[in-house]
This record gives C-alpha cells, structure tokens and sequence, in this order.
C-alpha cells in the first residue's frame, strides 16, 4: 500500500516511522476483524441462542438422581428438586403462589382484555398482577417437576392446568408422610439398628443423630 505524506514531511527517518504507525493501526483492524469473523462463525455452528448461553451451563442439572414414584421414595426425591430449582432461581415459585387465578365471572368484559388467559382454563384467568415473564418462569419450573417424576404419578396429575405452586402441594399431599407415619418409621429403624464391624462408625453415628434430629421436630 501507497503512503502519501505532506511535503514537509521529507526525513526519510521520519516517513519510516508514518508507514510503521499506519500498518500497526491496520494490522490491528484486520486481527479485529478476523477475531469477529471468527465469533460469528462460531455463534453460527452453535445452535443455542445468544440470550439462552447463561442458562445452558445448567442443561445438565435439570433432572433428579431418581424419580419420583410414591411415598417410599418422596423425602429423598424433595430435596433434589428443590436444590435444582433454586440453582435456576425457581424455587420460590413452589412455597409462594405467584400465578394466583381469579374467576372470569368477576372481570367486566370491557376488562377482559387487560388478562392473561390460562390454556385449557374456561372459568378462571390469571389475576392481573402476573406477568409474562413470571408465566415463562413457572413454565420452566413445571418443566424440571416433570421430568423428576414417574409416569405413573403423571398420569395422576394434571400438569397442563396447574402451576408449579399447585403441583407441589399435591405432590406433598399425596406423598409425603404425615408426622405419625414417620414417627413410628423412625422408632422402627431405631430400633432395629445395629453397628456393624465391618461399617463406618461414623456414618453409623451419623445416621443415627439424623433419627434423633427427625424424632424432635
């Protein structure tokens, strides 16, 4: 590439210095340009959208160890679920009812139009403080429910209605054990433990404290 200088640039020294600064200014151009090309080849070849990369280092954390199939797994089923709801920042939507219904009968047709009407629902309506985003965020979080439980549960539940506020606490209902049941669970284990040898004498310990600790809540 040709350099045209001003006449009284005319140092040889001087002009040397000019091209070194002009193609050190467009070397720096091209290697912008080539990191560009380079990042926009990249985001092509990968299908996941840009506004969807953070959640993507979660896809493998969306499903629990075991699933859930009734009252003699459910207390160690819970927990799972509520740990990987709250690493996507869901789990609130289990113990608080964000998505809260109202009846179509109580809204004036003039006001009909200013709700968010619910899929499959001909009587009620999403109260008007629910959101869009709050709508995505139950979805999200009915979706990581029913990929952690058994199709026999499902088949007992409808998914499609109900939120995620609703599903837990017909999960929990239905499966989980009433303070007497586990009460006399825990009194059964207790009494029939027994340290072995060959065991760890610590987890034994261990196991044991967690009886006491259930026994006097």
């Amino acid at each position: 590439m040709k350099y045209k200088f001003e006449e009284n640039t005319d140092s040889e020294e001087e002009k040397e210095k000019v091209i070194k600064t002009f193609q050190n200014k467009e070397n720096k151009e091209k290697n912008a340009e080539t990191r560009a090309t380079s990042a926009r080849e990249m985001l092509k070849k990968n299908t996941i959208p840009i506004r969807d990369r953070r959640a993507s280092r979660f896809n493998n954390a969306m499903e629990t160890s075991i699933k859930l199939t009734g009252k003699e797994n459910y207390k160690i089923w819970a927990p799972e679920v509520i740990n990987i709801l709250s690493m996507h920042h869901l789990d609130n939507y289990l113990f608080e009812e964000y998505l809260k219904k109202i009846r179509i009968s109580e809204i004036s047709k003039e006001d009909i139009g200013n709700y968010t009407r619910i899929p499959g629902d001909k009587r009620r309506i999403y109260d008007i403080s629910v959101t869009e985003d709050m709508i995505d965020d139950d979805k999200h979080a009915k979706f990581i429910i029913d990929r952690s439980v058994s199709k026999s549960v499902k088949r007992k539940i409808n998914f499609g209605k109900s939120t995620s506020f609703e599903l837990w606490k017909i999960l929990k209902n239905s499966y989980s054990e009433s303070k007497g049941e586990r009460r006399r669970k825990l009194m059964g284990n207790l009494a029939t433990m027994r340290y072995d040898r060959n065991e760890d004498f610590v987890i034994f310990i261990t196991n044991l404290n967690e009886i006491f600790d259930e026994l006097e809540e």
